[in-house]
């Protein structure tokens, strides 16, 4: 018995000696090493890695963000036909960026695209659903110059910057594949006058083989025979109208009722800005009839008293009338300079076929005879459905 008990406590303190020394060899406590096991556990297998490694503070996992193609298009010809490039001629550069994993890509991508060794463009995409693409365009004016490469670069966090998917370079350059050839010349036409609702609307068109040139486009519109405004080079200085078979819609803000002759001139004769391949199509004249107004302030005439100066004249010439506390703005001006800007409120009524006077609240007074100018209009325009009456010019002796 007495040797069995020695026994036992030999054993026993072989087993705390080995543990002491198991501690003391890693240093990690009991707590330590289950925690350890925790983190191995929660690492995926080889097969298992994200497709996308991380380069910054967080990764995406099963994302994968590739360069799908690079394609050239000359727009400065209709059919894109690359054998009738000439110098000055614009090149469109497109790529396609698709997100070809099966995770949403949620943090920003930078775009860069290069020409040879320069960037000509730097795009932000704010990320990129599973399955979605995303366009960047460059364009690129051509001229004899010596061939280069285009590159398109995809770089983001989460995005491996050595993966040969986020980088493309064209196969070959497109300046090789331009042959020289004579100018083109864009062609513009007004291709359509037509009526939305009120308002008249126009359609221009540049249906030659060449590029309008920038900042030169205008139109004006004509009224049975009255010029009552233009259009300028804000409204047609988009890319995708001045190419070759563009298209640009127009409302031009003059409502009409009845039946009115409409011409419009696009880069009419007085200004002449751009050399087309036909300078003989730049009119077009269409004959609208438009529904009978229901409501038409119109100004009548322009009086001139000593107590208050210019005393506009207006009458409500549609067939329904103009409600008490109808606001009408008015402008006045004098011999081209603006005097006056105020707002006539309705007291009463203005019945079908009745007139008022657009009393100023300070007298607008004259000291010699002058050239004077009434707009009138109601608040809001859409009251209006003939605006084009709108407007009287007089000379007024005081």
């Amino acid at each position: 018995m007495k040797h069995l008990t020695i026994t036992c406590f030999l054993m026993l303190l072989a087993i705390v000696v080995n543990n002491s020394y198991a501690e003391e060899k890693t240093g990690l406590s009991a707590t330590d090493i289950k925690s350890l096991e925790q983190i191995q556990e929660s690492v995926p297998a080889q097969d298992e890695q994200p497709l996308l490694s991380t380069t910054g503070t967080e990764s995406v996992p099963c994302a994968n963000i590739v360069i799908r193609d690079i394609t050239f298009k000359l727009i400065s010809t209709t059919l894109n036909d690359l054998s009738t490039a000439h110098p000055a001629d614009t090149i469109l550069i497109q790529g396609i960026v698709e997100n070809i994993g099966k995770k949403d890509y949620p943090n920003n991508l930078d775009v860069q695209v290069l020409l040879g060794t320069t960037t000509i463009i730097n795009k932000n995409v704010p990320g990129l659903l599973a399955g979605e693409t995303v366009t960047i365009e460059a364009e690129k004016i051509f001229f004899c110059e010596q061939a280069q490469e285009v590159t398109i670069k995809c770089s983001g966090q989460g995005i491996e910057q050595e993966n040969q998917e986020n980088v493309a370079t064209s196969a070959t350059s497109f300046i090789d594949k331009f042959i020289l050839h004579d100018s083109l010349m864009p062609d513009l036409i007004v291709s359509g006058i037509s009526l939305i609702g009120h308002y008249v609307h126009l359609t221009v068109e540049n249906k030659g083989q060449g590029m309008a040139d920038s900042g030169k486009v205008a139109v004006h519109v004509f009224i049975d025979g009255k010029m009552h405004g233009g259009f300028g080079s804000s409204y047609f200085d988009s890319l995708t109208f001045r190419r070759p078979g563009g298209k640009k819609g127009i409302n031009t803000g003059f409502s009409i009722s009845g039946t009115h002759t409409i011409m419009a001139v696009v880069d009419p004769e007085t200004f002449n800005m751009i050399q087309e391949s036909d300078e003989k199509n730049n009119t077009a004249t269409a004959t609208i009839i438009a529904p009978s107004s229901i409501r038409d302030l119109m100004i009548t005439g322009i009086d001139y008293d000593q107590e208050h100066g210019i005393v506009p004249i207006a009458s409500n010439q549609g067939s329904v009338g103009y409600t008490a506390g109808t606001m009408i703005k008015v402008n006045v001006k004098i011999n081209k300079q603006q005097v006056s800007g105020y707002t006539y409120t309705l007291d009463t009524m203005l019945e079908p076929k009745t007139t008022i006077k657009l009393i100023p609240p300070a007298p607008i007074k004259i000291k010699e005879i002058s050239r004077v100018f009434v707009h009138v209009e109601p608040i809001p325009e859409n009251l209006d459905d003939e605006n084009i009456n709108n407007i009287m010019e007089k000379r007024i002796q005081p």
